[in-house]
């Protein structure tokens, strides 16, 4: 083993080494998908009749009886090399050439297809999920009841020969990335059991250790004002973009039947709560079961409120000094978990590769290509939301955005890599903290509340989602089903789990208030792990930019107060 590239590696700062896990990551994801491809899938031309692929080119049905010279009802090989030759010239030269292409096609399964006169449906009958024919699918054909001797030939070359080895599903790619994600999931496992515990003692250590309780309310009333403004201009900025491109104005005609063939969307329950019982269910109730099932929303709650209390126990009082004590040690326990996740982030780089490999096996590129249009309007909304955020930084943070987001770039690929919010939030604490230089006590509170509740680009994502499944329905985008998706959009974002993929379940809620199906999302679920992973590299990047929106209004009060003591 070259010793020389262990130390290259060795060298490398952690944005590097998680950059390149990526890469190297999505490449051999690539190979894995294609290794794992089926023979065909729903849509593919290979698998329509002959005499359908015979007339896209411009042969008519006439000429197709008379073609048929055995009176077999299909035409083989040597038929129609025969109508390729045009003795009576009633072929155009270029339909010639098309036809004659078909006769020296060297997919089986168009032999097969010339070779048994039912040949289309027997195939349609034996598909898989999403009209799948793999391995598994050509061992059925070949036992197919009724299948003639020909036929069974020809289902036995497809098995065999060259081209099908080349192409069909082996079933072993995926199950390769599957092992491959197993680093990814023990580096996603060790950073999410420090979680929960991360988040109550930040928020509690962050209010706690204050001076000055105005300065706190001014922190928190502050910060949520901010995160509604900047939710409201993502879903906004989603919404225009979405109506100005409609993109799902321009997919093709077939494009919700290929695409929903064997697709499921979430079930989603009737919806018959009263906003009372609404707001009973959204109060915290009890923090020991709020911290067992990890309701991050409750755990802020809890800890602000007990922050507070000792707050202002630390003020004076009989009680002062054992709440001072306590902060002291709450303290403490916040340096262990923060310890435990430098340890954690030795194994990001080989996570990261491991669930880049995994997701692209399973994704491919292919299903880019079909919705390049919701794609990029989902892509192009979360760049232009980074563009607001480097205003937000220059103008009202007064801090230099090239400098700003060079500092959060490592955490941003941490982000991309891992789609969960919940994961990187002990990164993007340090982040916050050691790069940002931004006061303690405004980053311990803002980015756990935020990876609670601010969700732009989870927002921008279901806006842009829910108009294109509009106008893929045929429904009409007026204003006020704008204004619903709008108001709808920034209420889901407020509590959303940051955990990857549960943007596709919220996402279902909004379409059945707009009045779409929520099976729609199965149109729709083939790139949503893909832009997941984008829209939490934004939802980070925002809770980033509120630290140093809070800092430049408050962290001089703070500064003034430590200085003073």
């Amino acid at each position: 083993m070259d010793l020389g590239i262990i130390k290259k590696w060795s060298d490398l700062n952690l944005a590097s080494k998680i950059l390149t896990a990526m890469i190297l990551g999505i490449i051999l994801g690539i190979f894995l998908h294609q290794w794992d491809r089926p023979l065909y899938t729903e849509g593919d031309n290979a698998v329509k009749s002959i005499p359908e692929r015979l007339k896209e080119v411009g042969v008519t049905e006439a000429q197709i009886t008379a073609a048929d010279q055995d009176g077999s009802g299909a035409l083989n090989r040597a038929e129609l090399r025969a109508l390729a030759r045009n003795d009576d010239e009633s072929l155009s030269p270029s339909v010639e050439t098309s036809v004659l292409k078909l006769a020296k096609d060297p997919n089986p399964l168009i032999t097969f297809l010339l070779t048994e006169k039912n040949g289309i449906e027997i195939l349609k009958s034996y598909a898989g999920d999403g009209g799948k024919i793999g391995r598994e699918e050509i061992d059925m054909i070949r036992k197919a009841p009724g299948l003639s001797e020909r036929g069974r030939m020809a289902a036995n070359e497809i098995k065999i020969s060259k081209w099908s080895k080349d192409r069909i599903q082996s079933g072993k790619g995926l199950s390769i990335a599957r092992i491959l994600a197993l680093a990814g999931d023990l580096f996603l496992g060790l950073i999410k059991t420090i979680v929960i515990p991360l988040v109550f003692i930040a928020v509690f250590v962050g209010i706690a250790g204050n001076e000055d309780l105005d300065t706190v309310k001014k922190i928190g009333g502050g910060i949520l004002v901010y995160f509604l403004f900047t939710t409201f201009v993502s879903v906004s900025i989603g919404s225009g973009l979405a109506v100005a491109f409609s993109p799902g104005k321009k997919m093709p005609a077939d494009f919700k039947e290929v695409q929903m063939a064997g697709a499921a969307g979430p079930e989603i329950e009737a919806d018959t709560m009263s906003f009372r019982q609404k707001f009973q269910e959204f109060l915290p109730k009890n923090p020991f079961r709020s911290l067992t099932v990890g309701n991050t929303l409750e755990v802020v709650l809890f800890a602000a409120l007990f922050g507070t209390v000792i707050l202002i126990l630390r003020q004076g009082g009989p009680w002062k000094e054992y709440a001072v004590t306590l902060l002291g040690w709450f303290e403490f326990l916040l340096e262990i978990c923060m310890t435990i996740v430098r340890w954690a982030m030795y194994l990001a780089p080989i996570g990261v590769f491991g669930l880049m490999a995994d997701i692209t096996a399973e994704v491919g590129v292919s299903a880019l290509v079909s919705l390049a249009g919701y794609a990029g309007t989902v892509i192009l909304g979360l760049v232009l939301l980074l563009v607001f955020y480097g205003f937000i930084v220059k103008f009202v943070a007064c801090r230099n955005p090239i400098e700003f987001y060079k500092n959060i770039y490592p955490l941003q690929m941490l982000a991309f890599s891992t789609s969960s919010s919940a994961a990187v939030m002990p990164s993007s604490l340090e982040t916050a903290e050691l790069k940002n230089k931004v006061h303690p006590a405004i980053v311990r509170f803002t980015i756990p509340l935020g990876a609670t509740i601010n969700m732009d680009g989870t927002a921008l994502y279901q806006a842009v989602a829910a108009i294109f499944l509009l106008q893929v329905y045929g429904m009409p985008v007026t204003i006020s089903a704008v204004v619903l998706i709008l108001v709808t959009a920034i209420m889901a974002s407020v509590g959303t789990p940051g955990t990857p993929g549960v943007g596709i379940v919220v996402l279902a809620g909004i379409l059945e208030s707009a009045g779409v199906p929520a099976a729609g999302i199965g149109m729709i679920i083939g790139v949503d792990r893909l832009l997941d992973m984008c829209r939490t590299t934004i939802n980070v990047t925002g809770d980033q930019t509120a630290c140093l929106v809070m800092e430049r209004i408050s962290g001089k009060n703070l500064d003034a107060i430590a200085a003073a003591k």
